[in-house]
């Protein structure tokens, strides 16, 4: 089995996420049809939070004719977490990878909420995203 990769690219750049969510631009899966997605984000908090707040990962897929936008509420429901990871106390860089999130054939958005109950840095949260499928 041989995992391809395609281009990464940088869905949430320098945003500043107060204890609540940033959501992506359209996704568009239509035509390279990739089956999973490698995610990373990178959050800077502006002050020191609890060991174990979380932050959240929604995938909210669009409709299936890709015509209207999934129900992206702030946040999204639960039934749309794709990932969760706790924050480090502190207020240094923090890097958090998922891989074989499961992507749908069309178009999606991505929603990155801040659960800790704290604010981010100001522009310091970034999510890329790198796309890959089985050759």
């Amino acid at each position: 089995m041989l995992y391809v990769r395609g281009s990464s690219a940088a869905v949430i750049t320098s945003q500043t996420i107060n204890n609540n969510a940033q959501q992506t631009g359209v996704v568009d899966n239509t035509s390279a049809l990739e089956l999973w997605d490698q995610v990373e984000a990178i959050v800077t908090m502006g002050t020191s939070v609890t060991t174990g707040a979380p932050w959240v990962l929604y995938l909210v897929p669009h409709s299936t004719n890709d015509s209207n936008a999934g129900d992206v509420l702030t946040p999204p429901q639960s039934v749309y977490v794709v990932a969760q990871w706790p924050a480090n106390s502190g207020t240094a860089a923090q890097r958090f990878t998922m891989h074989g999130i499961s992507i749908p054939p069309g178009q999606f958005t991505y929603v990155l909420s801040n659960q800790t109950g704290q604010n981010s840095s100001a522009t310091s949260c970034t999510l890329n995203r790198r796309p890959y499928h089985v050759a």
